[in-house]
C-alpha cells in the first residue's frame, strides 16, 4: 500500500510526492479531496483484508459481482422492486405486511418440440407430470411456430395430459394453431370430468366456426369462420377463467386480434379429468388434423393474465418460448403473521397467524 493513491500521496507514510503540495486543512493542487482523510480508511482496509489486499482479489470481485447481479434484478423489475422469488424467502418468515409480489405460473409449459423415439411430451415447468403422445414423436414432429410443433394426423394422433387439471380450477390456456383440414368436428384441448360428463374444451366444428365451453356452460360459437385460404395459416389461441368469467381470444400472426369474447360458465364437480390435445382422448374421437404449438396453462389466477401479459407471449405475432412468468402481488397480511409455502395457492405462499 506504499504507493495508494498512484502518484500523489501515501497515507501509510504521509510522505509527499513529487510536485504535490500537501495542506492538511485544504485540497491538493489538483484538487483532489483532502487525501489525508484516506489514512484511517487505508489501515482499516489493510486491517481487514491484510496488507497484500491482491491475495484475495478473486473473493472480492466474487462478492462484487454477486450485488451487482442483485442490483440489475432488481433494476429490471418492472413492478418497482415489489417481486421476489418465493425460495428467497424462508419459510415461517415473520414480518408485518403482505406488501410482495411473487412471480407464478405457468404450471405446465408443453413447448412441443419432440422429436424422438418415443412418446414422451415434456412439461418444461417440471411442476406437472409429462404428457404422452399417441405414437413416437419423430414421426409427428414437424416445423412449428417457434422450433418445432407436434402434428396431428386427424385419424388417430392425440397428446394426453393426464390430470393436470380440474375442472374447478381457475385457469389460462395459451397455445399456437394451425389448422389442416376444414368440415369436421376436431377437437383443439379437451378437459373432461369422467363422473359427471362436464367438461372443458376448444374445438373446430363442422361449420368452421370455433366452439368454446367451460364445464357445464352454454357452447359459444365464434362469429370467426375458418375459409379455405385459413388452412395452414398460425392462429393463437388465450383461454381464461377467472374470478371475473370465462373469455377468449383468437389472434392470427401478423398482430391482429381477430375476436375477443365472453364465454358461459357451468357447474362442476372436482372429479378425476382427463387433458388430452388433437382429440377427444376420453371418447377416442373428434381427432384434429392440425399442427399445435407452445401449449401453456396457467392456473388459480383469480385475474387471469393482462393483455401486456399475453402480448408477451404472442410476441407481435412471432411467438416465444421464453417462460415469461407473470406476477402477482400476495394480499397484505396483518401484524404478527407468518408468510409460509402453501402450494395451493398460486403465488405458493400464504400469511398464517402463529
Amino acid at each position: 500500500m506504499a504507493s495508494y493513491p498512484s502518484s500523489i500521496y501515501s497515507p501509510r507514510d504521509k510522505e509527499n510526492k513529487s510536485g504535490v503540495v500537501y495542506d492538511a486543512a485544504k485540497k491538493t493542487v489538483i484538487f483532489v479531496e483532502d487525501v489525508s482523510k484516506l489514512d484511517d480508511e487505508v489501515v482499516a482496509i489493510e486491517t481487514e483484508l491484510g496488507t497484500n489486499p491482491k491475495g484475495i482479489y478473486a473473493t472480492v470481485k466474487a462478492w462484487l459481482e454477486a450485488l451487482t447481479s442483485a442490483i440489475a434484478g432488481k433494476a429490471d423489475d418492472p413492478h418497482d422492486n415489489e417481486a421476489h422469488d418465493p425460495a428467497m424467502i424462508p419459510k415461517n418468515t415473520l414480518t408485518t405486511k403482505g406488501d410482495l409480489a411473487v412471480a407464478v405460473g405457468p404450471v405446465a409449459h408443453y413447448k412441443l418440440n419432440e422429436d424422438a423415439d418415443n412418446t414422451n411430451i415434456v412439461d418444461s415447468e417440471g411442476i406437472q407430470s409429462a404428457g404422452t403422445a399417441s405414437q413416437n414423436t419423430d414421426q409427428m414432429s414437424v416445423a412449428g411456430k417457434i422450433n418445432k410443433a407436434i402434428s396431428f394426423n386427424g385419424t388417430s394422433d392425440y397428446i394426453d395430459l393426464g390430470a393436470i387439471q380440474t375442472l374447478t380450477d381457475y385457469f389460462v390456456w395459451t397455445f399456437w394453431y394451425k389448422p389442416l383440414r376444414l368440415d369436421e368436428i376436431q377437437m383443439l384441448a379437451h378437459l373432461r370430468d369422467a363422473a359427471s360428463g362436464s367438461r372443458t374444451y376448444v374445438a373446430q366444428f363442422d361449420s368452421n366456426k370455433f366452439r368454446f365451453r367451460i364445464r357445464t356452460g352454454t357452447i359459444k360459437v365464434t362469429s370467426l369462420t375458418l375459409s379455405v385460404g385459413d388452412v395452414g395459416k398460425w392462429f393463437f389461441f388465450v383461454v381464461i377463467y377467472d374470478a371475473s368469467g370465462a373469455r377468449y381470444y383468437i389472434y392470427d400472426d401478423a398482430g391482429n386480434l381477430l375476436e375477443l369474447d365472453t364465454i358461459a360458465v357451468g357447474t362442476a364437480t372436482d372429479a378425476p379429468t382427463n387433458f388430452s390435445l388433437g382429440a377427444n382422448r376420453q371418447a377416442l374421437s373428434s381427432y384434429n388434423e392440425c399442427v399445435i404449438d407452445d401449449f401453456r396453462i396457467f392456473q388459480k389466477l383469480s385475474s387471469g393474465l393482462t393483455p401486456d401479459e399475453i402480448a408477451k407471449i404472442y410476441n407481435s405475432g412471432n411467438g416465444t418460448e421464453d417462460m415469461l412468468p407473470v406476477v402477482r402481488r400476495l394480499p397484505v397480511g396483518t401484524d404478527g403473521q407468518r408468510l409460509q409455502a402453501d402450494s395451493s395457492e398460486p403465488s405458493g405462499m400464504k400469511w398464517v397467524t402463529p
